[in-house]
């Protein structure tokens, strides 16, 4: 799926081109697009390449995120080599000449300022104020320019009785990442609680799971969390639905995407065939970023908040407690509040 993703994107021509101010006398507000790739970089994304979805705005892809740039943001420059970085006048330079971005040593990534974005070559660069460079390696360098010495990763769990719909029950779990793909961790092993999940999918042959981890773990270069959902893809003979979904929204740039792994799944030793790990749908700061109304709320201004629903395909083996069905025949599930009271359903 990634080498499809980035042959697609390396259609995409994107070049920035802005001539520095050589007489600005210092710079200081900080791009608002640089947190997310700083944050990126502390993830170890590697590089995809560039793409240009509008007049002003460019679309940085990486392994496992999208973020995308306004030029009145910032600009990124495209270029064969690396650009020469010197010091002149307590200021930084490039290829000779000024940017007015003082010289800051003594500052923290996150606090430097990055003065020069650019693609050189196959990789993607930030240079700070601080002296550092962030340095993306291009996707084909991350993985050692060998496809066949890619191992998928491996979920073993381990569960005394039978996993319930409704009812978490204890169990520990395994995760390996033997070719060390996603992260430099190639095992973790922790307690979990497990349940079922899904309503329709619950009662096929290849069941889909709810785990909570005893703590949060960061699994497979997924951001840490204890919450993940392994899904079967039983009605999937392709086994990529879901897989272009996920990517389809994160070109889309929708506001949370949740991350995906595709894994071999043991249950109990046995082996269940291909799954995905997903990261646990919930309303979170850096997830479904809503303010739900309070379960309790009956009246006046407590109604007026956010409502996390859910879309289903059919009311069959339906196990959610309060849904509807629109006008147009969907059926809605109602998420947080889980329960809502007879004001907030009206």
């Amino acid at each position: 799926m990634r080498r499809i993703v980035a042959l697609i994107l390396s259609l995409g021509v994107v070049v920035g081109c802005m001539s520095i101010d050589i007489d600005t006398p210092e710079v200081t507000t900080v791009p608002e697009a640089y947190k997310d790739i700083l944050e990126a970089y502390e993830q170890g994304q590697s590089y995809i390449g560039l793409e240009y979805i509008g007049a002003d705005r460019v679309r940085l892809a990486f392994h496992d995120r999208a973020i995308e740039v306004s030029n009145s943001d910032l600009m990124i420059y495209r270029r064969d080599e690396e650009p020469v970085i010197s010091r002149k006048n307590r200021c930084w330079t490039v290829d000779g000449t000024s940017t007015g971005v003082k010289i800051s040593e003594n500052l923290s990534n996150k606090a430097a300022y990055p003065f020069y974005f650019c693609q050189a070559g196959e990789t993607f660069n930030v240079y700070l104020s601080n002296g550092n460079t962030l340095i993306f390696p291009s996707y084909a360098e991350a993985r050692g320019g060998d496809e066949s010495q890619f191992t998928i990763p491996q979920v073993y769990l381990y569960v005394n009785g039978t996993v319930q719909r409704h009812t978490f029950i204890d169990g520990s779990i395994r995760i390996k990442d033997p070719s060390n793909e996603y992260s430099d961790t190639a095992y973790i092993a922790t307690k979990m609680q497990i349940r079922g999940r899904g309503n329709t999918t619950w009662n096929s042959p290849k069941k889909p799971y709810r785990i909570k981890l005893s703590e949060p773990h960061k699994v497979l270069g997924m951001p840490s969390n204890r919450d993940w959902n392994l899904i079967s893809n039983y009605n999937d003979k392709t086994l990529i639905r879901n897989l272009v979904g996920m990517e389809l929204s994160r070109i889309a740039g929708m506001d949370w995407t949740p991350r995906c792994r595709v894994v071999e799944m043991y249950y109990n030793g046995e082996y269940q065939g291909l799954y995905n790990l997903f990261e646990h749908k919930e309303v979170a700061k850096n997830k479904v970023n809503i303010n739900p109304v309070a379960e309790n709320a009956t009246h006046g201004s407590t109604l007026e908040g956010d409502y996390y629903v859910e879309i289903e395909s059919s009311i069959e083996n339906m196990v959610d407690p309060v849904y509807f069905i629109s006008d147009y025949g969907s059926v809605i599930c109602c998420v947080d509040p889980e329960n809502p009271n007879a004001k907030q359903k009206s």
